[in-house]
């Protein structure tokens, strides 16, 4: 049993939540997934094509590691 679900991109996150699920919008949030905890987060070649979600994604990722500790 994962302590942690951590999400990348659009299109896994569609596939957890549905077809109109965004990144944007959910994002810097814990969401729940049957029992699951979850993070959502920018896909990492997004990130590498958008230096600007640098920021962003380092602070989804310290948000994922704070619920893990």
């Amino acid at each position: 049993k994962p302590a942690l679900l951590l999400i990348l991109g659009n299109t896994a996150i569609q596939s957890f939540l549905g077809d109109t699920a965004e990144v944007k919008n959910l994002r810097g949030t814990i969401q729940s997934i049957g029992s699951y905890k979850a993070v959502v987060s920018y896909h990492p070649l997004a990130v590498h094509r958008r230096p600007n979600l640098n920021k962003v994604f380092l602070d989804d990722l310290i948000l994922a590691s704070s619920i893990i500790n």
